[in-house]
């Protein structure tokens, strides 16, 4: 295994949820008209963790990231679209999105997660 996933596993093995419970009004970032909240919590390498909070009604727009990206969903739901194919996300489920791949959420009744991004790994994808 790759280090930048090696140490993303060791991080996120570790990390407290309890710190994450509530997204701080200061140091934070919002998107899709403040229904999408969140802080990065870690950065490092090229790894980046965050937790995001987001309200009832969230629409991220389709979009794609340079990084790996890792949502792990730990409150609520939210339907993740990859590359056009739906999946629902409830509490303590996960989605891997790989590189450049494009990619939307909605979230009806709001949730929690975390997100985990990771440099690309050659020959990973």
């Amino acid at each position: 295994m790759c280090e930048p996933l090696e140490r993303a596993r060791k991080l996120f093995g570790e990390m407290d949820f309890s710190q994450f419970v509530e997204v701080p009004e200061p140091d934070h970032y919002t998107m899709d008209g403040g229904h999408f909240h969140g802080r990065v919590a870690y950065r490092d390498g090229g790894i980046e963790v965050m937790h995001v909070k987001c309200e009832p009604g969230t629409e991220i727009e389709p979009h794609t990231h340079e990084q790996i990206e890792h949502l792990l969903l730990y409150s609520g739901d939210a339907v993740v679209t990859i590359s056009g194919v739906e999946t629902t996300l409830q509490n303590s489920q996960s989605v891997n999105i790989p590189p450049l791949t494009l990619h939307s959420l909605t979230s009806e009744n709001g949730c929690r997660m975390i997100i985990i991004r990771v440099p690309p790994v050659k020959g990973l994808y």
